[in-house]
């Protein structure tokens, strides 16, 4: 019985009660305070506004670090009929690492825009440390 009356007094109030307040939170944070942009958004599963970091280290042994945004991710792809790999056989007897090639990835989306381009959000770059 002790089981029951628990179980049934965290579905009926506590989980809704603790959800709704931390959602109240994350919208206060959000909105009112400027901050925890990452909580509020994840939470959200927005399925644009996607992100990624490029890491580059250059000749010099600097890290490079790009912040990579898309605005909008495609839905619908097709394949690329000028993809670099069509010419597998070639490829293969050179060897060309795919992403050096002019066309790497074998997929398009099926209407090109301007919100599908990638574009740079922000670039650091860290200088290698001699020590």
């Amino acid at each position: 019985k002790y089981l029951a009356a628990i179980s049934f007094y965290f579905v009926v109030f506590a989980v809704p009660i603790a959800g709704h307040a931390f959602g109240t939170w994350l919208a206060l944070t959000l909105n009112v305070l400027n901050s925890q942009y990452n909580e509020g958004f994840s939470s959200l599963r927005l399925e644009h506004w996607k992100n990624f970091l490029r890491m580059h280290v250059d000749e010099n042994g600097d890290l490079e670090i790009f912040s990579i945004g898309l605005h909008r991710v495609p839905k619908k792809w097709v394949k690329d009929p000028l993809w670099s790999g069509n010419n597998f056989e070639n490829i293969k007897k050179t060897t060309t690492p795919s992403w050096s090639w002019k066309r790497p990835s074998m997929w398009i989306p099926e209407r090109n825009s301007k919100k599908f381009i990638p574009l740079v959000v922000d670039h650091t770059k860290l200088k290698r440390v001699n020590g």
